[in-house]
């Protein structure tokens, strides 16, 4: 009877104030603290492309590879073709026998 007209037990301040509590941990608190959580991702990324780049290049070193060098052959070839018109009937140049 006593819930139905709002008596609160100490279970329910327990309960309220452990709910209030996993709120504040959840919250980025402080904008410094926010920043952090937004940006540590954008550097983790960052870290690997630069460990992957050292990576590469001490594999390279290891391998006494030459720089890197790319030859490309190009070969053309111009076909000149005259067309001859074997129906030359019409057009003007018809041969006088």
């Amino acid at each position: 009877m006593t819930e139905m007209f709002g008596y609160v037990t100490p279970e329910d301040r327990d309960g309220w104030e452990r709910r209030r509590e996993a709120e504040e941990k959840k919250s980025p608190g402080t904008a410094r603290e926010m920043a952090d959580k937004s940006v540590s991702p954008a550097l983790d990324m960052a870290k690997r492309g630069v460990q992957a780049q050292l990576h590469g290049a001490q594999y390279d070193a290891q391998r006494g590879s030459q720089p890197k060098q790319r030859q490309r052959v190009v070969t053309r070839e111009t076909v000149t073709e005259q067309s001859r018109n074997i129906d030359s009937s019409g057009n003007g140049f018809e041969p006088d026998f």
